[in-house]
């Protein structure tokens, strides 16, 4: 535990007003999503973007007005910055609107045998009355609609108390003694600097890193400023082309590479690879180790095993991208599960003398200090485990398959947030496993080799269904990484930094999740059904999800086809080796995080470019000034560009919704 003493700043007129800032977030982030333009993702705040475009607004304020500073201190704007996140965790595009319009949409297509057996957990079965959310100008159904409401503001609330028990638990381990650097967060604490400076703090040094920070804002606000005039105006050029194959253009700046020739027939794996200068300013935050084993793993751990299976004629004939990365030789999607498991599970192994420390019922002088006293944390923990089980079991699951779904959840989002503190992509798709084709894996051998369309049951259904996106973006976005898991480690990152109090975020992470969800899901409804889907640039928010999840198709042949057991062990040992070395010998050059980031299926070698740029920069920089330069001059600078971007990206949101109410 940190020796340093920390007292509580919640007064009662702090959390007055923490309640109704959250509640305000809640509100604004659910009633913007619908007219926040496509390209924004539909989100106008994300969990991990809120927070640091109100710390700028408030930087703003203070350059104005500098006597406003006598109001705020480090703590306070460390517990502003947690509300911020969370009280969006439930409040914007994801959720509630994807899970609201993929369980209506259950109910709107025919899909047989499956949608026969969909649970009541999606809402009320009359179609007529549910296509009104598409329509709009119609009342809303509350009786109807009830059901739904209960079980997922109580579902969401349940698993961010199911989170917060493991993350306080962890607190101490990743955040003070590991120091894992969760270097997103640190354009939260930047920021936090600047408004609120530090009694020891070099003003000289501050003010030279501000004015870093302030140029690598307008550099960042630069690079994302004609990509939003391109949308809302698309007479204006995209000097980039990030709007027009082979980009994706709603993932700025990544490549698809299995369109274009020759790549396409020369390395079959390389799928996608980003030249967005936003990703190449966060990927400058990682340490050097961890850039170094994302791009050494990925070029002779991945892609060269893969070409000379190509040259030998391995590969099928036309597999290309993701079919090469998820079918044989190599299983790479497989072998990435294995990955997140064995990269946790050797953790664990690793401490296990203070992981069975931590299970005691007696209180110690050291549990005043953490995010929970390790009792109340197990408490949590074993309580919110129940409740789930029982709830997934009324949504329809046996409790086997409810106990398999927590055990998918809980050693996904453990070894992502593993990820997330050396090397997180925030903003970014593809850092943890894909949820819809991997998740399930598991289930393959519960329910056997023998499932046929004439077998599905309500039970398979309602277990395909809760053991994928319907309970994981609950959790995180895979698309951005925002969500209640990621923000967590965020917030209590940003309160170590600022010697903050870790249980007065525990206390404000709950309280604005819960304020998120009780607004989120009932405003989301309302909306629905006052305007329709049909009228808004959101329309039905990534609604796809019951021709994919229940499908046999997915339990068989997601992410790859059987056998997959030995390229699950395979991928374990990697992850294990690797963690083994880095813990117990310095010398060791692979970070295991950084492996694993390396493998992905959807990502594929997206992250290559960026990694080894990066990698390359960082050790001139530091060969040349030392950490000094990099600390003191690069490292404002790269955050200034983040904050500058999603600052932009926040602002080109609101002049999209201004576009759609007020068209040309």
């Amino acid at each position: 535990m940190s020796d340093v003493e920390t007292k509580s700043v919640m007064t009662s007129r702090m959390w007055v007003f923490i309640i109704i800032f959250s509640a305000l977030m809640s509100t604004v982030g659910v009633l913007a999503a619908p007219f926040a333009p496509t390209w924004t993702w539909s989100t106008l705040f994300g969990t991990a973007t809120g927070p640091i475009v109100v710390l700028f607004l408030i930087l703003l304020l203070v350059s104005g007005s500098p006597s406003l500073r006598r109001y705020m201190s480090p703590q306070k704007l460390a517990v502003l910055y947690t509300a911020a996140s969370m009280s969006l965790a439930f409040s914007w595009s994801m959720v509630p609107y994807g899970e609201l319009h993929n369980s209506a949409m259950t109910h709107l297509v025919t899909f047989p045998p499956y949608t026969d057996y969909v649970s009541w957990v999606f809402g009320p079965k009359d179609v007529e009355l549910v296509r009104q959310i598409t329509t709009g100008g119609a009342p809303v159904p509350w009786a109807e609609w009830t059901p739904w409401l209960g079980f997922w503001i109580t579902y969401a609330i349940v698993w961010t108390f199911f989170w917060v028990g493991w993350m306080a638990l962890l607190h101490e381990r990743w955040i003070e003694v590991e120091r894992l650097p969760f270097a997103f967060a640190a354009t939260g604490t930047e920021q936090i600097n600047y408004i609120s400076p530090p009694p020891d703090a070099d003003k000289t040094v501050l003010r030279t890193k501000l004015k870093l920070f302030l140029l690598g804002w307008v550099l960042g606000l630069l690079v994302i400023f004609p990509i939003g005039l391109h949308y809302l105006f698309p007479w204006i050029p995209d000097p980039y082309g990030f709007a027009s194959p082979p980009f994706i253009n709603w993932y700025f700046g990544v490549m698809i590479l299995d369109t274009i020739s020759p790549i396409n027939n020369l390395i079959p794996v390389l799928w996608a690879i980003s030249l967005n200068p936003m990703h190449f300013a966060l990927f400058y935050l990682f340490p050097v180790k961890t850039l170094f084993s994302i791009w050494f793993f990925n070029v002779f751990g991945m892609l060269l095993p893969s070409q000379v299976a190509y040259w030998l004629g391995y590969f099928p004939a036309g597999v290309r991208g993701v079919g090469a990365m998820s079918g044989p030789p190599f299983k790479w999607a497989t072998i990435q599960v294995g990955m997140f498991i064995g990269l946790i599970v050797i953790w664990f192994a690793l401490n296990i003398r203070w992981f069975v420390s931590t299970i005691r019922l007696k209180r110690t002088p050291e549990d005043s200090k953490r995010a929970l006293p390790n009792p109340v944390a197990w408490i949590v923990i074993a309580v919110s485990t129940i409740i789930l089980i029982a709830m997934l079991g009324a949504a329809g699951s046996s409790i086997t398959s409810a106990i398999l779904i927590m055990i998918v959840m809980l050693y996904t989002y453990l070894s992502s947030i593993r990820i997330l503190g050396y090397c997180g992509p925030v903003g970014t798709a593809w850092m943890a496993i894909d949820n819809w084709p991997e998740f399930p894996m598991v289930f393959r051998w519960y329910y056997g080799p023998n499932v046929t369309l004439q077998t599905v049951n309500y039970e398979y259904v309602s277990t395909m269904m809760m053991t994928n996106r319907f309970t994981s973006q609950l959790m995180s976005e895979a698309n951005t990484q925002f969500g209640m898991a990621f923000a967590m480690p965020l917030c209590y990152k940003v309160g170590f930094e600022t010697k903050t109090h870790p249980m007065d975020l525990t206390k404000v992470i709950l309280i604005a999740a819960i304020i998120s969800a009780v607004i989120g899901f009932p405003v989301g409804l309302w909306f629905d059904y006052t305007f329709g889907t049909a009228r808004t640039p959101m329309g039905m928010y990534d609604a796809w999800w019951i021709w994919a999840f229940p499908t046999v198709g997915t339990l068989y042949g997601s992410p790859s086809p059987d056998p997959i057991i030995e390229y699950l062990i395979v991928g374990a040992l990697i992850t294990a080796v690797c963690g083994f070395l880095n813990m117990r010998f310095i010398w060791w050059p692979l970070e295991p995080a950084g492996v694993t980031l390396s493998v992905n299926l959807l990502g594929g070698s997206v992250w290559l470019l960026p990694a080894a740029a990066m990698w390359v920069v960082k050790i001139l920089v530091l060969r040349i000034g030392g950490t000094k330069l990099s600390d003191n001059y690069v490292v404002p600078l790269c955050l200034g560009f983040l904050v500058g971007y999603w600052f932009l990206m926040f602002i080109s949101g609101l002049m999209g919704m201004a576009r759609f109410f007020l068209p040309a």
